[in-house]
């Protein structure tokens, strides 16, 4: 090991299999550096260990495991970094609190991402004390009693009180990089294209039914027109959940019964339509598991994402590409093999939106990046992803302010 000891990563498990090592080899400046995957079986990990690297990339599902190889070992690195630390913003997970140990033993700790804000404000707590060592900000519970009030009576959501948004930005800053606006138009144009997908008769009927019996649609579009923060009670979350299902074109059935009902096939007529438009291969971000069954039936070359397949797709040799956005949304490199992206259904939640997106609009795209979404006017996904705007735009707008003035 040189120096201070070597450079130790945790990532989402797709990128610690797929980007830090190809990386690395890609560019002249990284390209004799030593990168060993800590991934597999037990005895494949220990054997990463064993052999000496520079770098040491690892998944966040293994850092139990690890900490405990790394205590026995008596191992000091002189980074540790949280790749797409959205995955360490719970204080109370686990996971968390074993970056904090594996912290003490680095002398530079690292985050990154492309969305620091994930949901809310509350989100940058714990990437900020990881990488200062609790210097940031005070204990999560009191800094969040102090500086931020519950908008929902489960207290998922909370919203910042007048002017803690500029103090939490001017306490970030200090310890913040932002890539600057040279390296950003790097990246390729995007535009997105919606696809008005609207359902008629029966169909129509059973949306109409779930959705009067509830009120959901009204309710939250409601919040939305008037500025207020948007909050679901569960039994609402099941609802919507239910409603999407409809407009995707099929329900899961009661659990007793299992599987799910065809209702329609408005979306995979217009995926089809998408997909035959154009010359290039077709990246495909699903919601449900059964819509990528759905697809794979009407599609018999579309595969599901697997990392063992990313090259291939990237070399142009799968033509339709299906994708969650929670497994396939942060950080993997996707832009050799296309540059249409379809969201048959959309997440609820703005990182996975933009993560998913950038997978396709980043350095080394050639094209222009289409984003096609497919939602039925005036329906619950329509309201959706009137929600997702809202939230990139806080998100932009924070990453904005984080810029050390020129």
């Amino acid at each position: 090991m040189l120096g201070a000891g070597p450079v130790l990563v945790i990532a989402p498990l797709l990128i610690a299999e797929t980007v830090w090592h190809s990386e690395a080899a890609a560019w002249k400046a990284t390209s004799g550096l030593r990168v060993e995957r800590i991934l597999g079986t037990p005895k494949q990990r220990s054997a990463a260990l064993d052999r000496p690297a520079d770098i040491y990339v690892s998944n966040y599902d293994n850092l139990k495991w690890l900490a405990a190889e790394i205590t026995k070992r008596k191992w000091r690195f002189s980074v540790l970094i949280a790749d797409e630390s959205s995955r360490i913003k719970n204080p109370e997970a686990a996971r968390t609190n074993i970056m904090f140990q594996l912290g003490r033993l680095a002398e530079r700790r690292w985050t990154l991402t492309g969305t620091p804000r994930g949901q809310q404000l509350l989100d940058i707590w714990a990437p900020a004390q990881f990488v200062t060592q609790s210097g940031a900000f005070p204990p999560f519970y009191e800094w969040r009693a102090r500086n931020f009030f519950p908008v929902d009576p489960y207290e998922r959501v909370w919203y910042p009180r007048t002017g803690v948004e500029t103090e939490t930005v001017d306490r970030l800053r200090p310890f913040t990089h932002v890539v600057d606006e040279t390296a950003l138009r790097t990246r390729p144009p995007v535009v997105e294209i919606i696809h008005d997908v609207p359902i008629t008769g029966t169909t129509a009927e059973l949306y109409d039914e779930i959705d009067g019996n509830s009120g959901i649609t009204a309710e939250v579009t409601a919040l939305l027109d008037s500025g207020q923060p948007l909050t679901m009670r569960v039994h609402e979350m099941a609802t919507v959940g239910k409603l999407m299902q409809v407009l995707s074109g099929a329900v899961y059935r009661d659990a007793e019964e299992g599987g799910w009902e065809h209702l329609h096939d408005r979306r995979l007529d217009m995926l089809a339509e998408i997909h035959e438009g154009h010359d290039r291969p077709t990246l495909v971000f699903v919601t449900f598991r059964h819509e990528i069954q759905r697809i794979q039936e009407r599609f018999s070359t579309a595969e599901e994402l697997r990392a063992d397949r990313i090259a291939a797709w990237n070399a142009g040799e799968i033509e339709m590409l299906i994708a969650h956005p929670a497994s396939a949304g942060h950080g993997i490199n996707l832009q050799g093999g296309s540059d249409t992206l379809v969201w048959f259904s959309l997440p609820w939640s703005a990182e996975l939106f933009q993560q998913a997106n950038a997978r396709l609009a980043r350095q080394g795209q050639k094209g222009t990046v289409n984003l096609h979404i497919l939602l039925a006017r005036g329906r619950i996904d329509e309201v959706c992803y009137r929600a997702l705007q809202g939230h990139i735009t806080e998100q932009d707008a924070l990453i904005s302010a984080l810029q050390v003035p020129a």
